[in-house]
């Protein structure tokens, strides 16, 4: 089988439920599916599980939103949050 690392852990994480709480995005860009891509694809079978993206991309900011992500860390050197009640928080990236 020759998939992606994206679609591995999307399928591993189907087939795992429960076992992690947290998932870390810290790529946006992947072959064939970003960031968000990948993660609406995990809600459809997991709710609870808590999703970070870490990225340099501002442009999406909002879109974690959209799947629930648990928070958005703007990386490069000192990044900035778009935190889970929508105020700027700061992180050491």
């Amino acid at each position: 089988m020759n998939s992606t690392p994206e679609k591995r852990a999307v399928s591993w994480l189907a087939k795992h439920p429960g076992e992690i709480d947290l998932f870390c995005f810290s790529t946006w860009e992947m072959d064939e599916m970003n960031g968000m891509e990948a993660a609406t694809d995990i809600r459809k079978f997991n709710q609870d599980l808590m999703i970070v993206f870490v990225t340099g991309y501002t442009d999406y900011v909002f879109d974690g939103y959209k799947v629930g992500a648990l928070d958005y860390i703007i990386a490069g050197g000192r990044g900035q949050s778009a935190g889970t009640d929508g105020k700027s928080t700061q992180h050491d990236c």
